[in-house]
């Protein structure tokens, strides 16, 4: 093959190669970011760590107690990283030099624009470089990163029970349940009214301490002591009121619990009467619980309706008429803070129309189930007299 052949078939292959240039046939796919990345969170593993840590913070009346109670955590927690992508082609075009030089410039102030018109110059510095982008785009599968965090902080400690006592008294706790945010209320009136239920001697020559326990877990606990004067001590007794005698009483006494629906939600509602109702049940008292009538009445049909032989049949027990009434309502009580509650049980004898005794407690937590804690504590008080012997027969 002499040179001029050869130099012909060269430059006929270069020829071959512009024109395919010329006309978009060499491209290439550059891979874009489709916005920011989607971060995803999984706790893996939560766990406890040592022992909690209380503390006690007395209130401003020297009368009680805030209690707080941590636990140390172990949080391990997976992050991922989502990003998603897409793909644009370009083709090479050294046409494209010519409107390149004019946007590219102007493109510059475009490049973290998101209006589709302004695409244009956009991609102007591509043309610059004789790379024309076609339109659309093609989804690229899109990438993933992980990385494992372990966290170690100190957090309320929320399922505990709370126990408190003075020391040297025969006398059984009182307990709170702690709050979702780690703190319970302790108050001298509410342990002092125990002791006066209970009838114990008290004794204030020399003050008393208070023993706080925060039981969790597996039953373990933590305790700490604090003294409390004997001046305080007997000016609280003062304050503290009396059981109600048993001849006060109405015979029989048959008890009936109503919550007025306009001051408590229903959910508390349901949880306040069915708390009063089974304290009053361990109490050996006589309760009419409501909603119960409907099925006594089937099964009753049932029994007497002659399907069943009289041996087989089942004593079901009688409808009793309700003589007294714990009227219960609740209440904000801006006295103490503005988140606090108030709870009151009036003792209503349904025959006489008459009040004969009122129970009431107070949480600065708002919640429901403190300031009902509260409350059965000086019930409890009032009730240390009544007479416990069940439904009549």
């Amino acid at each position: 093959m002499n040179g001029p052949y050869r130099l012909g078939m060269v430059r006929s292959l270069w020829v071959g190669v512009c024109l395919l240039m010329f006309n978009g046939c060499a491209s290439m796919m550059a891979e874009e970011r489709v916005g920011a990345p989607v971060r995803s969170e999984d706790v893996r593993e939560a766990r406890s760590i040592g022992t909690p840590r209380m503390t006690l913070l007395t209130h401003d009346d020297g009368l009680g107690w805030t209690v707080s109670a941590e636990m140390r955590t172990e949080r391990n927690t997976l992050y991922q990283d989502v990003q998603a992508w897409r793909g644009r082609r370009y083709v090479f075009s050294p046409f494209s030099v010519f409107p390149g030089l004019f946007q590219c410039p102007v493109g510059l102030l475009h490049l973290f624009d998101d209006n589709p018109t302004s695409n244009i110059l956009r991609f102007g510095c591509a043309r610059l470089v004789m790379l024309e982008p076609l339109d659309g785009v093609t989804p690229l599968p899109a990438t993933t990163s992980s990385r494992t965090e372990s966290v170690t902080e100190w957090k309320p400690l929320g399922a505990a029970v709370v126990q408190a006592w003075l020391s040297g008294q025969s006398q059984e706790p009182v307990s709170y349940a702690m709050s979702a945010e780690g703190r319970a209320d302790v108050r001298l009136s509410d342990l002092l009214s125990r002791l006066v239920a209970t009838g114990g001697p008290i004794a204030v020559a020399h003050g008393q301490t208070i023993r706080v326990r925060v039981r969790y877990g597996d039953g373990s606990h933590i305790e700490e002591i604090r003294p409390v004067e004997g001046r305080k001590i007997l000016e609280q007794l003062q304050l503290i009121r009396t059981p109600i005698p048993s001849e006060e009483w109405p015979s029989p006494t048959i008890i009936q619990v109503r919550v007025e629906p306009s001051t408590i939600p229903p959910q508390e509602a349901a949880l306040i009467a069915d708390r009063i109702q089974r304290d009053l049940l361990q109490r050996r008292m006589c309760v009419v619980v409501e909603g119960v009538q409907r099925h006594l009445a089937d099964e009753w049909r049932v029994q007497y309706s002659g399907m069943l032989a009289d041996a087989a049949q089942v004593p079901l027990g009688k409808f009793l008429s309700p003589s007294t009434i714990f009227y219960v309502s609740a209440a904000r009580s801006n006295e103490v803070s503005d988140s606090a509650r108030r709870i009151t049980i009036e003792l209503r004898d349904v025959r006489e129309g008459r009040i004969f005794g009122t129970a009431s407690g107070t949480s600065r937590s708002g919640n429901v189930v403190h300031v009902l804690e509260r409350t059965l504590t000086e019930l409890d008080l009032l009730m240390a007299k009544a007479p416990q012997a069940g439904c009549p027969r």
